[in-house]
Formats: C-alpha cells, sequence, structure tokens
C-alpha cells in the first residue's frame, strides 16, 4: 500500500530559496553552480491530520514548472536532493530564512543547476501525486480536483514562484577572465639574487681538471606573481596538470619538497655584437603554487649550457654557474595561483659558441594548471616563458605576455 492511497487534501505547496528571502536568484549556466531551494509540501490524510511521507516520496513527486503556463521546465534544469561544490547564488549571501512548519509537513532543501544560459525564468513547482493527478503554483494552476482520488474537492490555486537567472560560463582559458599583480616584463624587473656568480667554462679540449676559466658575470633573480580570477573570486579548486621536472646541476625546492620545477625554459641570447664577456644563454626555473622555492644546492658544478665553436678548431665547450642554496617563502592560497621563478644568466668571456643549448630541456612542456572558481566556473591557464629577447624572462600566459594584462 502506497502512502499516497491515504491522500485526502494538498494543503500547502510553495517554493522558496533555502538562503535568501528574495524571490529573484542569478546562478551561471555551467550545470555545476547550484542554488539551494526550499520546498515545502503538506498533504492531508483527514481534515486534521497530515499526512506521514518520506523525504524520498515527496522528492519523486515534485517538479518544476514554467509559472506562466505549468510546463515542466526543459532538461537544462536539474533539481538534486544532494548539494554539489558549487553551491550559492552569484547575486546574494547566505543568510538563512526562518520558516514556520505544522508537524508532519514535508521540508525540503533541494538544489537547482542549470546546463546552459537561460534568460530570466519564473520557476513554479508541481508534484504529481499517484492516483490523483498534477497539482502547481503556476499562474493558472491545474485542473485537478483537490481531493480523494482527484474525485472530488475544489481546485488547487496558491500562484507562486522563484526567479533564476542563468549566465553564461566564465571560461578561464580567455585571458580577459583573468587578472595578474607583481608581473614582471623581463628578467631586470625581477629581484636580484647575485650578478657576480662565477661562470666556469671547459671544453673536451680542457685539461684532466676541467677547467679552462671562469668569469664572476652570472647573474641571478627571482620573483613570484599571482593570477586572479578577473572578479577577484577565490578558486575552489587547483589541478596542475604536468608533472615537475629535475634540473641537472641543482637540487630544486619545488612543490610539495620535491625536487623540480614546474616548467622550465632555456633560451639562446647570445649577441656578437655587445662587447666581452657577452651573455649567451637564459634559463627560466618556474614554480607554481610552491611554498618555498628556490635551489636548496648545486651539484656537479652547477647549472650547465653546452656550444660549438668552429671558428678555431671544432670545440664543444660547457659552461656551468653553480648558486649557493637559497630559497623563499610564498603565501599560497585559493584565492589565486602563484607563479614563482628564478631566473639564471649565463656569461661568456670570449666569443665561442654559436647557439648555446642545454639539451636538457628540449621537448619539455608548457605547464597547465585547471582551476575551478567558487560557482564552478572552469578554464585552463597554460603557462610558457617568452622567446622574445626584447622580453627575456617574462612569463606568457594562456599565449599573451603578463605585461599586457591590467
Amino acid at each position: 500500500m502506497s502512502s499516497w492511497d491515504q491522500f485526502y487534501q494538498l494543503s500547502v505547496l510553495e517554493i522558496d530559496f533555502k538562503d535568501s528571502l528574495s524571490t529573484s536568484a542569478v546562478i551561471y549556466g555551467n550545470g555545476r553552480n547550484q542554488v539551494a531551494i526550499s520546498i515545502h509540501v503538506r498533504v492531508m490524510s483527514s481534515v486534521t491530520t497530515v499526512l506521514p511521507l518520506t523525504e524520498q516520496e515527496v522528492f519523486d513527486a515534485i517538479y518544476l514548472c514554467n509559472y506562466r503556463d505549468g510546463s515542466r521546465l526543459s532538461s537544462d534544469w536539474q533539481l538534486s536532493k544532494t548539494p554539489g561544490d558549487y553551491v550559492g547564488a552569484v547575486n546574494y549571501l547566505s543568510a538563512n530564512s526562518a520558516d514556520s512548519l505544522t508537524p508532519g509537513d514535508n521540508f525540503l532543501t533541494c538544489y537547482l543547476s542549470c546546463g546552459k544560459a537561460i534568460p530570466s525564468t519564473l520557476i513554479a513547482l508541481g508534484i504529481d501525486i499517484p492516483g490523483v493527478g498534477r497539482f502547481d503554483t503556476s499562474e493558472h494552476g491545474t485542473n485537478t480536483l483537490n481531493g480523494s482520488g482527484g474525485e472530488s474537492g475544489s481546485f488547487f490555486k496558491n500562484p507562486q514562484n522563484i526567479t533564476i537567472s542563468a549566465l553564461e560560463p566564465i571560461n578561464y582559458n580567455l585571458p580577459s577572465n583573468l587578472s595578474i599583480s607583481n608581473g614582471w616584463k623581463n628578467f631586470s624587473q625581477m629581484n636580484l639574487i647575485s650578478d657576480t656568480l662565477p661562470c666556469n667554462i671547459s671544453s673536451n679540449h680542457s685539461p684532466e681538471n676541467g677547467s679552462e676559466g671562469s668569469v664572476n658575470k652570472g647573474k641571478a633573480y627571482y620573483s613570484t606573481l599571482r593570477i586572479f580570477t578577473k572578479e577577484r573570486w577565490p578558486f575552489r579548486a587547483k589541478k596542475i596538470v604536468n608533472p615537475v621536472h629535475t634540473l641537472m646541476g641543482y637540487t630544486l625546492a619545488g612543490r610539495d619538497g620535491v625536487n623540480g620545477a614546474d616548467l622550465v625554459f632555456g633560451l639562446n641570447t647570445r649577441d656578437e655584437h655587445n662587447p666581452t664577456p657577452v651573455q649567451v644563454f637564459d634559463t627560466s626555473i618556474v614554480f607554481v603554487d610552491t611554498t618555498t622555492f628556490g635551489v636548496l644546492s648545486s651539484n656537479n658544478g652547477g647549472l650547465s649550457i653546452s656550444g660549438a665553436n668552429k671558428q678555431y678548431r671544432q670545440t664543444t665547450w660547457k659552461l656551468k654557474i653553480p648558486l649557493n642554496a637559497q630559497t623563499y617563502p610564498n603565501n599560497v592560497d585559493n584565492s589565486s595561483v602563484s607563479v614563482s621563478m628564478i631566473h639564471i644568466r649565463h656569461c661568456a668571456y670570449f666569443y665561442t659558441g654559436e647557439e648555446w643549448v642545454n639539451d636538457e630541456l628540449n621537448g619539455l612542456l608548457d605547464q597547465v594548471i585547471t582551476v575551478w572558481d567558487i560557482y564552478g566556473n572552469i578554464g585552463s591557464i597554460v603557462l610558457s616563458v617568452s622567446s622574445n629577447k626584447e622580453n627575456i624572462g617574462e612569463l606568457i600566459v594562456n599565449g599573451v605576455p603578463v605585461s599586457s594584462y591590467s
């Protein structure tokens, strides 16, 4: 026997927002952003007795419909008993309202989302009672008689609705939806670690000790920038997609205490028109959301690059920069994605190496961070480093130089 077999009369059918006294709300039409709504149902088994129903029985019977004509909402609208990770309307703050209940009333909290952008929609509540028929709170109600078996009684009329607008989802793949603070256009705007680092050179013609000379003109810099949503909403979740890279010559203080960086980029920056000692190669070491970043130690003589010289005799040169142990604290939270960089500049004291390289860096991927904001809007932040010699060391975010962000 079904509980509904004891139906005598529908007394209350109401829909409201759970967290606001407002009758309208705005969410994002991304299928993840939900707004909490309150469903109030009172069914009588006699003139004075409330019919006890389980929450599941009520949920299975209710539906949402258009206030104007009572037609059911499209499948873009999804009603759930379960809250997801992105509950909350965009245009009001949570402020639980008090509801008055008669003992035995059914009062459900449900969660409504929309899978696409839909303009302002007036939403009414319906209930399809087995063996009786449908009732709703639309403008004109239904023609179901409000009595046993739907065969007696008057029509149930209670025009009432909530209004929801589903906005176009925000796509964080688009630079226009991001903002950046503390960025730099090139390495010279970063914090200097040292401009007198030893650049030790050796070659395949070097003596046994491997040394042919040194010049204390190597340079190192560090800095951190932050990537925000344009609205400065916090991120609910962040996922760094590609693994960290180790770097021969240094033991790195990387993310989660791992020896590695999230992105490493090398660029031949030799300019034979500059006087000696000449700058020959730049290396950017990038850390994402790393609470302590930097270099823990140098090994095998430090970060190494190589170059070939054919002017005098076939020679392969190696140029190494050691760094003293130095790490930097960094605040990591959900307000932003933090991106830190150590930038190294190799310098040679004579013109060698038509093309200086670090073979270890060939084929390394850009770093990708998938982000979700508090309303379930999603996107990918793609990090790379500029290959423009006018802007050495500048980060590129989703294809746009950091200096171009507002």
